[in-house]
């Protein structure tokens, strides 16, 4: 953010505005001390103009992807496909993969 930030010549103020944070939060986010939460990616990507990371080669990091990219946490995206949050972990980790109806539900709520 910070490399975009600059290149857009803009301060850690009017970023945060845009992002609808604090700039003392972007601030952190810049030195690494913190990471944004899952509801706020997709403003940072809308701000970026691109997903900041590269393309998924499974489908536990597309999912994990998809799920930031549309704001979700691991539990909220749990609760809206109603399985457990677990669940979702192993799919992520690559140890269990979703029935193929449930894939469906997944790629609908995550529209890909």
């Amino acid at each position: 953010m910070r490399r975009k930030r600059v290149l857009l010549g803009l301060r850690q103020s009017d970023v945060a505005t845009h992002v609808a944070i604090s700039p003392s939060t972007l601030e952190r986010w810049e030195r690494n001390e913190t990471e944004p939460k899952p509801y706020l990616i997709p403003r940072i990507i809308d701000f970026l103009g691109y997903a900041p990371w590269t393309a998924p080669a499974t489908f536990g990091e597309w999912l994990v992807m998809a799920r930031r990219a549309n704001g979700f946490s691991r539990k909220r995206l749990a609760q809206r496909l109603r399985v457990d949050e677990s669940t979702v972990f192993r799919w992520e980790a690559g140890t269990t993969n979703p029935t193929p109806a449930l894939l469906a539900r997944i790629r609908c709520l995550l529209r890909a």
